[in-house]
């Protein structure tokens, strides 16, 4: 049953990525976490999503960088809210 839980998550998350501005929504918010990994595991999502194929090994900048093109995003720099 709990594998079940597992596949339901993935496939609804899959299904939601499918829409650029969610999945924009959702590197950004990954991205705030200033966590590699997590970003690396984000982008492999949206990338699932849509059916763009990726490399089995962590990504390089150049790598990111195109496949954020492949997917019409761009980054940005803003600054940083002091405290």
């Amino acid at each position: 049953m709990k594998s079940e839980a597992v596949v339901s998550y993935k496939a609804d998350l899959l299904e939601r990525l499918r829409d650029p501005e969610y999945a924009t929504g959702y590197l950004n918010a990954v991205l705030e976490e200033n966590d590699e990994a997590a970003f690396q595991l984000a982008l492999r999502d949206v990338a699932e999503a849509q059916h763009l194929p990726l490399p089995a090994t962590p990504l390089q900048w150049a790598e990111v960088t195109k496949l954020l093109r492949d997917l019409g995003l761009q980054l940005r720099l803003d600054l940083a809210q002091v405290a």
